[in-house]
């Protein structure tokens, strides 16, 4: 076993933090050398009191909305700083290695949830793309994480909308302050939207190793409160059925979690799954890839929908193709200047 390369993996996909409990429930954590041994519980240790400084970091952001009047709604790895451990650990969230806190505020309520940011020190540094755009970042000099707020969930209208979100969202147990999170039904579909749709790691051709952990957390904390045959529905309304089930084919075999209830088994015996494999033993094809997607996922549908504002499930193949003639030209006119200039470079190079 090459230990070193294992470790490498590890904090590559930021799982690190999460692999010595994982060994340890497993009886298997003393087979490694104790060097490595003393890596993981170190880096776990550490990541504890990361995530703890994190915790405050947003309290007082919470603390600040709540003021207001505006009571946020935690996305992602947010509300892992305050779930219990569901293996019983006495740290919440001390394996989940995280650069930045998701929160969701009502629409109306947006500028003033910046404004408070801006008051509290923090400088809007990123704002995603388009005026409208779903979320803008924010960051504060000595602060560990930056602060994504978001208006609306991702890039996307009518998977999961705003207004559905608000609607089921629940109550997070903290100590003196309110905020929400998703229902399990909602966060576990949201959880796989952004990882394979959004972040575009089903079409990349990733494993999306700290993703799956999440994913195989959330599922032993909800159990049936998942409705599984609603999530089978949301991705089966836009055609995303097979990248549903290719997720559940990879939880299946690299986190020992069976298929559940109503998504169908993964079609074409797990094809997606070896071709990820493939990729991760060859970084020369998984740059190749990554390079083709980068010049095509602007012009993907659900990008197309997003920056123009459209019902995804009713765009018409020649809206469709309009709108990505329409994006094209914008592309090149925004970047006609680096375009001319590297284009008289290669003029250059090749007299």
């Amino acid at each position: 076993m090459d230990w070193v390369a294992l470790a490498a993996a590890a904090n590559r996909f930021l799982v690190t933090a999460a692999l010595a409990p994982a060994l340890e429930r497993k009886n298997l954590l003393t087979l490694l050398p104790t060097d490595l041994q003393d890596y993981l519980h170190l880096v776990r240790a550490a990541n504890a009191q990361r995530n703890a400084a994190i915790r405050r970091q947003l309290c007082e952001i919470i603390d600040d909305l709540n003021a207001a009047g505006i009571v946020p709604l935690l996305l992602k790895g947010s509300v892992a700083l305050f779930e219990p451990d569901v293996h019983g650990g006495e740290d919440p969230g001390a394996g989940r290695i995280m650069s930045d806190v998701d929160l969701l505020v009502p629409p109306d309520a947006f500028p003033r949830a910046a404004g408070l940011l801006i008051g509290a020190g923090y400088e809007l540094i990123n704002e995603l793309e388009g005026k409208e755009s779903h979320a803008q970042i924010f960051a504060r000099a000595g602060a560990l994480v930056t602060v994504d707020l978001h208006r609306s969930l991702g890039l996307q209208h009518s998977f999961l909308s705003v207004d559905a979100a608000w609607k089921r969202a629940e109550p997070l147990a903290l100590d003196g302050q309110q905020a929400l999170t998703l229902c399990p039904t909602h966060r576990i579909a949201f959880l796989i939207f952004h990882r394979q749709i959004q972040s575009q790691g089903h079409a990349l051709g990733e494993v999306p190793l700290r993703d799956l952990h999440d994913y195989a957390v959330e599922c032993r904390r909800f159990g049936d409160r998942i409705d599984w045959p609603e999530i089978a529905r949301m991705f089966g309304r836009f055609g995303w059925s097979g990248i549903l089930r290719d997720w559940v084919d990879l939880a299946d075999r690299l986190m020992g979690l069976p298929p559940p209830p109503g998504v169908p088994a993964p079609h074409r015996a797990g094809l997606h799954r070896w071709r990820c494999v493939l990729q991760e033993r060859s970084p020369a094809l998984m740059a190749a890839v990554r390079f083709g997607m980068s010049c095509v996922y602007p012009f993907t549908a659900v990008q197309i929908a997003y920056f123009y504002n459209r019902d995804l499930r009713g765009l018409h193949p020649l809206a469709l193709a309009a709108c990505r003639l329409r994006r094209a030209a914008a592309l090149l006119w925004k970047y006609r200047w680096k375009a001319l200039h590297r284009t008289r470079q290669l003029y250059q190079a090749q007299r």
